[in-house]
C-alpha cells in the first residue's frame, strides 16, 4: 500500500482501522493480530522511505504524540468536543459514527433548531462519553492513541472500554517510540537508573 501511495505520486494519505466495536465487531473478525501486523508492516515500510514517504497522518500524528503534541486526530483519542456533526434532519451529533454504535448518544435527542452548536458538548456530555477508561489511562502507550477511536469502544452499552484494537495501537505506538529513539543520537536519549 505504501508503494503504491508513492507509485501515484500520493502524497497524503491515512491509514484507519476498520469500523468496529466489541458489540459488533468487523466482518470475518478473527482478533486484532491482522491489523497489527498490517499497521506494523506498513509503518516499516514508510519509515524505510524516510523523505520519499508520502504522509501518513496516523503515523505523523503519533510521532507527534511522542514528541508531547496531544493528537487532534478522534481515530488517537482527538478532542470530540470540538466536532459537531449537524445530520440533514437537522440532528446534532458528537460524531456521525457514534450513531451506528446506538445508545443515548446515537440518537437524534438535539437539533439545531432548540439546541446552539455550543451547546452540544453539555447536552451530549462528550467530555464523559469521550473520556478513556482507567486501563488506558494507566497505559505506557496512552499518550499516542488517547484511548483510541471511541466507535472502537463501544460495547454495546458504553465507551468506557479499551479500544477493539487496542492490542494493535499499543504495537504501533510502542514501534513509533522505538524508531523515534533510534534515530537520535544516544546523548539525547535519558535512561532511568535501576536501584539495586
Amino acid at each position: 500500500m505504501i508503494d503504491w501511495f508513492v507509485d501515484n505520486d500520493i502524497m497524503y494519505a491515512d491509514l484507519l482501522l476498520p469500523l468496529g466495536n466489541r458489540a459488533n465487531p468487523p466482518e470475518g473478525w478473527t482478533g486484532p493480530e491482522p491489523y497489527t501486523r498490517y499497521m506494523l508492516d506498513a509503518f516499516e515500510r514508510w519509515w524505510a522511505l524516510d523523505g520519499d514517504a508520502p504522509h501518513i497522518r496516523f503515523f505523523e500524528m503519533m510521532i507527534r504524540a511522542h514528541l508531547g503534541y496531544k493528537p487532534e486526530l478522534d481515530a488517537l483519542g482527538g478532542d470530540l468536543g470540538a466536532l459537531c456533526v449537524v445530520e440533514t434532519n437537522g440532528a446534532i451529533g458528537i460524531s456521525d459514527v457514534i450513531s451506528v454504535c446506538g445508545g443515548y448518544n446515537g440518537t437524534d435527542l438535539i437539533n439545531v433548531w432548540d439546541t446552539g452548536l455550543d451547546e452540544h458538548v453539555d447536552k451530549l456530555d462528550v467530555d464523559l462519553v469521550q473520556k478513556p477508561c482507567s486501563t488506558c489511562q494507566s497505559c505506557p502507550e496512552f499518550s499516542a492513541c488517547n484511548g483510541g477511536y471511541l466507535p472502537h469502544r463501544w460495547d454495546g452499552v458504553g465507551f468506557d472500554n479499551t479500544s477493539l484494537y487496542c492490542e494493535t495501537l499499543y504495537a504501533l505506538s510502542a514501534r513509533i517510540r522505538e524508531a523515534i529513539a533510534s534515530s537520535l543520537p544516544a546523548s539525547m536519549i535519558k535512561t532511568k537508573e535501576v536501584a539495586a
